[in-house]
């Protein structure tokens, strides 16, 4: 605490609570001193301690030290926030508003094109077999790569040998046999690819192992598309006459965007 006490008085007085050094739970000691304002120098000092008696104990000193280190490190400084209009010194009237598609130009920002980004999510759809041996061979040892398909080491487009190997190592999934283009009878287009699937335990097993993770591994979700799963079934058993059916499709097809035609 400071006290001007008046504009004729050469001294101000300072006073703190100071904590015992050995007995921590007791009432704080009363120092207070006398400062001469032109000179900064110490005129009287009093305590409550059995040591302020004589006007000199270590109470009266850790004020002073107070003091001392609270100028030297700015805490004494008036803070720009609480100066009236302070912030209002360095503002620019001359600026114009404009929207944010004009202000990219005059910002020149250093981004030129479109930076393709994976998510973190499962759900999201893979990349490019090119990004992805991008990827592995900046960090080959990633844990990612254990959740999706095997993906080649020689840099370049997976060839037809890693997809039989893909093939042989986890089933077949619905995707990679649709055609976009059918146009035909759907009914044995159905039944045509219900005989021909096959998988073996060996792939079913490597599935299983893959993709325990489940909703953090892409490999669950590519391989969920199409099949009509306890979830799905749920989903269709309990829908409301009132919602539309096109989200339940999207979902059990596994597409990212469609139109449904009523």
């Amino acid at each position: 605490m400071y006290h001007f006490i008046s504009e004729d008085s050469p001294f101000c007085a300072l006073k703190a609570k100071v904590t015992p050094s050995q007995r921590l739970r007791d009432k704080p000691h009363l120092p207070w001193v006398y400062i001469d304002k032109s000179t900064a120098s110490v005129f009287c000092g009093h305590c409550t301690c059995m040591a302020g008696l004589g006007e000199v104990c270590s109470h009266v000193a850790a004020l002073l030290l107070k003091v001392e280190t609270g100028v030297k490190l700015g805490l004494t400084v008036k803070s720009s926030t609480s100066q009236a209009c302070e912030w209002n010194k360095a503002f620019r009237k001359d600026i114009q508003p404009a929207t944010v598609a004009d202000s990219h130009a005059i910002l020149k920002g250093a981004r030129k094109k479109t930076v393709t980004s994976v998510s973190g999510t499962g759900k999201a759809p893979l990349p490019d077999d090119a990004v992805l041996l991008t990827l592995k061979q900046a960090c080959p040892d990633a844990v990612f790569f254990d959740t999706i398909y095997p993906i080649g080491d020689d840099g370049e487009d997976t060839d037809s040998a890693e997809e039989e190997e893909r093939c042989e190592t986890y089933p077949q999934t619905l995707t990679s046999i649709s055609d976009p283009e059918f146009s035909g009878d759907l009914t044995k287009r159905c039944t045509d690819v219900w005989s021909r699937y096959q998988c073996s335990e060996l792939q079913v097993a490597n599935l299983e192992r893959r993709t325990l993770s489940q909703s953090v591994c892409p490999l669950w979700f590519e391989h969920r598309k199409g099949r009509i799963t306890g979830t799905k079934a749920h989903s269709v058993v309990h829908r409301r006459e009132t919602t539309d059916p096109c989200n339940l499709i999207r979902q059990i097809v596994g597409y990212v965007s469609m139109i449904c035609l009523s």
